[in-house]
């Protein structure tokens, strides 16, 4: 069971495009609830824009897509 445990999280979690999805995902999520409290977190809307344009760049510019780290 830990061996293919083991397996499966080497194939998604430690994977480069999960991460750049999550980076994603993560910045989407920012920019979503700061439309309701633009008011107060303004900020945190700019960070949403920053990793999602982040996110972006990675896969844009990374060699093999899909590798292992």
């Amino acid at each position: 069971m830990k061996k293919k445990l083991n397996k499966l999280l080497n194939k998604t979690i430690l994977n480069d495009i999960f991460i750049m999805e999550m980076v994603f995902f993560i910045g989407l999520l920012i920019i979503i609830y700061t439309n309701f409290k633009m008011n107060l977190y303004f900020g945190l809307y700019f960070l949403g824009i920053i990793l999602i344009a982040f996110s972006i760049f990675l896969y844009k510019f990374r060699g093999n897509r899909g590798e292992k780290r």
